[in-house]
Order: structure tokens, then C-alpha cells, then sequence
């Protein structure tokens, strides 16, 4: 049997309220921490105090608390590419392919010559056609 103390004590049944407010006590304790209530001022003040906390607890709203956390991932530059073209029609699709093709070969510096031999390609680190005497 727990021993009495005065209010200004505390007691060593704070685990007993606590499972008694949230409900998790059995009958048989419920009824035994009732009848201790009644004589353990401390308690009672204890049992006051979490119970306005959990109302207290129990009346925020997380929305208003919590910031939203979203979380954008940056696609890499192949996927941004091919979301670009993706939303192209496919007229864009073609100029842009058209256009890629003379950027790449303007980047190897591509030469198309067309003269009375016909027509001669070359690229910029190979040596120029020679012409037919």
C-alpha cells in the first residue's frame, strides 16, 4: 500500500496517473488510483496539470505549426533536354534537330565545295582537296 504524504511532497504515483489519463490503467487499477485521488493532493495537481496540457496539445493544429516542406529535385540537363523537345510540335522538333546538325558540323568545321570536279566535302583538320590540273 502506498504511503500518504503531505501535498507539498511528491508521490511516487505519477507512472499510476499518467496510465490513467491516457485511459491504459485496468479497472482494478482505475478503481485503486480513484480512491488515491482523493487523498493525494499532489496527485490531484498532477492529474490537473497533464490533463490541461494534453487539452492544450490536443487543440493545435499542425498545419499552423509545421511549415509545408517541399521537395523539388532539379532534373539533370539530358532530362531537361528531352522535356524541352517533348513538348516541342514536331515542326520544332526538326528545326531543332536541323540546327543541332549545322551547330555540330560548324563545330568541325565542315566544308562543302562544289566546282566543275562535282562536289567535295571536307572537315577543318583534314587537307584541303586538291585540284585536278
Amino acid at each position: 500500500m502506498p504511503t500518504h504524504r503531505s501535498p507539498a511532497t511528491a508521490c511516487d504515483r505519477g507512472p499510476d496517473v499518467v496510465a490513467y489519463l491516457y485511459g491504459e490503467a485496468s479497472p482494478a487499477e482505475t478503481a485503486d488510483i480513484e480512491r488515491h485521488l482523493q487523498d493525494c493532493a499532489a496527485c490531484r495537481a498532477e492529474l490537473e496539470g497533464l490533463q490541461m496540457t494534453r487539452a492544450a496539445l490536443q487543440s493545435w493544429e499542425m498545419d499552423a505549426i509545421a511549415p509545408r516542406v517541399q521537395l523539388i529535385v532539379k532534373p539533370t540537363l539530358w532530362q531537361a533536354w528531352r522535356e524541352f523537345f517533348a513538348a516541342l510540335s514536331i515542326w520544332g522538333r526538326l528545326a531543332a534537330g536541323a540546327t543541332a546538325v549545322v551547330a555540330a558540323l560548324a563545330l568541325v568545321s565542315f566544308r562543302a565545295t562544289i566546282g566543275p570536279q562535282g562536289v567535295s566535302l571536307s572537315l577543318g583538320w583534314s587537307a584541303p582537296p586538291v585540284p585536278a590540273a
